[in-house]
């Protein structure tokens, strides 16, 4: 395994294999309440794995990266819905996403310098919330959706769900999952069954 973390170590990495094409996933996440409490190390560890990186690339060029970015870059609040590309960088990011999105900021300026500076075919593919069976559904380290997923079927759990709180009901609503919150008021099998569908879709 390579450590971004670790200058010299991603530089010697390149040196020795000369990769053709890099495709730049890794990252310090910790969902949005975890990352408002860890401003400064979503912004330096993000923004040091990046710089390792795009140095390396910069040194021994690959004919194509691509970085994963994130949604957390968008200006916000939001000019528009569905998000527009040309909407990216027309603000300020959102005040509890600071660090983590301005580290992602940074990723989009060393992909366009290394496309001006070193000829490398460098994109940023600027990806929503992804989730799935191996995600953490818990704590602060969750993201909304797995968040959601988790109170709901630990409500079913512990035979307290009444499709009514109030909160869960808000939060459901505002992000568009007003039908999973009605099909759980029928009882825990229709909780599970909702979540299950939502994982898989």
């Amino acid at each position: 395994d390579l450590d971004l973390l670790d200058g010299p170590a991603v530089l010697d990495w390149f040196r020795e294999h000369r990769p053709a094409r890099v495709i730049h996933l890794a990252g310090h996440v910790r969902g949005l309440a975890g990352n408002m409490g860890h401003q400064l190390d979503g912004l330096v560890l993000n923004s040091r794995m990046g710089l390792n990186l795009i140095s390396a690339c910069a040194a021994f060029p690959p004919e194509r990266l691509v970085i994963g970015g994130s949604t957390s870059a968008y200006a916000f609040p939001f000019a528009r819905l569905p998000l527009a590309e040309d909407d990216l960088l027309a603000g300020d990011v959102h005040p509890g996403e600071h660090g983590y999105a301005s580290a992602h900021r940074l990723l989009i300026a060393g992909a366009d310098a290394l496309r001006r500076d070193a000829g490398v075919d460098a994109r940023v593919a600027v990806l929503t919330n992804l989730f799935g069976p191996r995600d953490r559904f818990e704590g602060t380290a969750a993201h909304v959706v797995p968040a959601l997923i988790a109170r709901f079927t630990a409500a079913a759990d512990a035979d307290d769900f009444d499709g009514e709180d109030p909160e869960v009901m808000r939060q459901a609503i505002e992000l568009g999952y007003g039908r999973l919150v009605l099909r759980s008021r029928h009882g825990r099998r229709s909780i599970r069954h909702s979540t299950r569908c939502l994982m898989a879709s």
